[in-house]
């Protein structure tokens, strides 16, 4: 969030003309996209993201074997982020959830990624892989067994500070299990609404 869009998302723009505007104004800024509209992208850390992926992949009967070079159940165009990859997928009209798997984040209706040539705050360069840009690559639908994940109600366990005593009862536990939850899985941009609303 910068100068130029200080609400984040909600002042994205289509148009040619603002987003040249602001190109003109801060040819150094780095470019975020909305998801949930023309794609969705699973949001990979590095090494550690693959390896979860694999390990769930199987689970659901489709095997990964990862990266944009291999024949992948999950493909279409990929960037290199800072620490790790974006992969885009057809819109599945879900929204953000992080933690997906461990390492491994889903950025989907009212979240967005940042996109090539952006830069990391790590030094590191966005950039798309060659030949999976997206004027190479088809955006794709998500496997059946990310769609199986994606699909399943997030789980959260309380630290042991918000744990109930065994004197409270099971609406106040439910409660605070929801509200944890909610604050757990806001997406960027929403954070501070979501805790405040949690909060009273």
């Amino acid at each position: 969030v910068g100068a130029l869009v200080p609400n984040g998302l909600k002042d994205a723009s289509n148009s040619l003309d603002v987003v040249a505007g602001w190109l003109k104004a801060e040819p150094e800024a780095n470019i975020g996209l909305v998801t949930g509209i023309a794609f969705d992208v699973i949001d990979i850390d590095g090494d550690d993201g693959m390896t979860s992926i694999n390990q769930a992949a199987p689970w659901y009967g489709e095997p990964w074997d990862g990266g944009p070079t291999d024949n992948s159940t999950i493909d279409g165009p990929t960037s290199q982020t800072g620490r790790g990859w974006h992969v885009l997928i057809a819109p599945t009209g879900l929204g953000n959830r992080a933690g997906v798997l461990k390492h491994v984040d889903w950025r989907g209706r009212g979240g967005y990624i940042v996109a090539p040539p952006s830069l990391h705050a790590n030094g590191h360069r966005y950039e798309w892989f060659p030949g999976w840009g997206p004027d190479d690559q088809e955006v794709r639908t998500a496997p059946s067994w990310l769609l199986a994940i994606l699909r399943k109600p997030a789980t959260f366990a309380l630290p042991g500070a918000l744990r109930p005593r065994p004197d409270e009862g099971s609406y106040g536990r439910a409660a605070l299990a929801q509200e944890v939850g909610r604050v757990a899985i806001a997406p960027v941009g929403e954070r501070n609404h979501t805790l405040n609303r949690a909060a009273f």
